[in-house]
């Protein structure tokens, strides 16, 4: 079956789509062409939560170090005896540390969501700039959907790993729900089950797509990552239009 793009020109709609005729390929050529026509601005914004990305882990790391300061994240083994050395502290480092980027993370997931946003408005026909980004609201909201959806996910994880996974893919268009109705988090959380539930294998499918092209992007000296978030990004924002029965300007 060809997959057909919801109606140009039509506003989100909120009744979950049951069609099964989602392709992906579709999804890849609109993403590649909507990213040729705003590249600056989305490669710009990418720079961004690249260079904040990394700044969260320089910070998280050296706070981990300031807890745990005798701690290493690579284990000795003393040859004479076979143990391990400094064991605890590594647990106690890598505890930190996590828990460290965890709370740093937090604020980030705004500025994700503002580029999310953008990913929304390029689907509605317009063109953002660069600091449409900064500009997003609900940041409260946000960062609160985000530290559920973490959770969640998370605890799922801890039961055989595949339930984890299983509910980041039911909650993974909470935030532009958010964005675009501005519900709160479990309400927004609850909508993109609703939208998932009818949808759950072309949902799947359209995570492996964009978890292999932001992976792709990462091992390309990292710099392939500036083409290829934004490109998986707008998949993901294809795929939540096509879903809701939203707009998607060609």
């Amino acid at each position: 079956m060809t997959s057909v793009p919801p109606p140009i020109g039509g506003q989100p709609g909120w009744q979950p789509s049951v069609s099964t005729s989602l392709d992906i390929s579709v999804a890849v050529k609109w993403a590649w062409r909507k990213f040729r026509a705003n590249t600056s601005t989305l490669v710009l914004n990418t720079l961004v939560l690249f260079v904040v990305g990394i700044g969260v882990y320089v910070a998280a790391f050296l706070i981990a170090h300031s807890v745990v300061p005798h701690g290493s994240l690579f284990l000795k083994v003393d040859e004479r005896t076979g143990q391990i050395d400094g064991l605890g502290d590594y647990f106690a480092l890598l505890g930190v540390l996590y828990l460290a980027l965890f709370v740093l993370v937090i604020p980030l997931s705004v500025l994700s969501a503002g580029f999310l946003r953008s990913g929304l408005r390029i689907a509605d026909g317009e063109t953002p700039g660069f600091f449409d980004m900064f500009t997003v609201k609900n940041a409260p909201r946000i960062m609160l959907t985000n530290v559920l959806i973490s959770m969640g996910s998370l605890v799922g994880m801890i039961f055989c790993y595949l339930p984890g996974l299983a509910f980041a893919v039911f909650a993974g268009y909470a935030i532009p729900i958010l964005i675009e109705r501005g519900l709160g988090p479990v309400a927004s959380i609850e909508e993109s089950f609703r939208l998932v539930k009818p949808n759950f294998w072309n949902a799947v499918l359209v995570a492996v797509v964009t978890g292999v092209i932001a992976t792709v992007g990462m091992f390309a000296c990292l710099i392939g990552i500036l083409v290829s978030a934004p490109v998986a990004m707008l998949i993901h924002i294809y795929a939540y239009r096509y879903f809701s029965g939203g707009r998607i300007e060609v």
